[in-house]
């Protein structure tokens, strides 16, 4: 586990043929806007619960700025959340720019059964409750959510194991 204690992560994959090549490349949505090609870290701390990118001209360096990344949220006297235009429990820290999920309570309502929700949104924006996500019609959903139902059929046909939700989140 990687501390910053003067211990270290493995930055670079040997291979039989030498060096393997950490890198990543960045799209933007239009054909026009800046791509570039960069180093990354990525980490996902259990204290504060979030999610750090670091970039760099090498992994090192990316791993550096996802270390400054923790530290700065870690050192913040205190956290205040703002939403910064998500509408599923997510937030930023205004003083740190931490992000965390479900710092907000839910301000939708399931077109289904009206309960405050986060869960899940259909293609035409409308929102829907853990309860009834069965109860929207397939034509509604997003392909992810479909490509998810088919994988637990698939599973379960299989016989194997289905993969766990908490049911105390929504």
């Amino acid at each position: 586990m990687f501390t910053g204690k003067g211990d270290s992560i493995e930055t670079k994959l040997s291979t039989p043929e030498g060096q393997l090549e950490v890198v990543g490349l960045m799209f933007g949505e239009e054909p026009t806007s800046s791509h570039y090609k960069t180093a990354f870290f990525e980490a996902f701390p259990k204290e504060p619960a979030t999610f750090l990118r670091g970039e760099g001209n090498t992994v090192e360096e990316a791993e550096a700025s996802a270390w400054n990344q923790l530290q700065k949220h870690i050192a913040c006297p205190g956290h205040e959340w703002e939403k910064r235009g998500y509408k599923n429990g997510a937030g930023f820290c205004k003083h740190c720019g931490l992000f965390k999920s479900k710092v907000f309570e839910p301000d939708e309502d399931c077109y289904l059964c009206g309960q405050k929700t986060y869960h899940g949104q259909t293609n035409d924006g409308r929102w829907y409750c853990k309860k009834c996500q069965y109860d929207v019609p397939e034509e509604l959903l997003p392909c992810y959510v479909l490509d998810a139902r088919k994988y637990r059929a698939e599973c379960a046909a299989r016989g194997e194991p289905l993969p766990e939700y908490d049911e105390d989140e929504d």
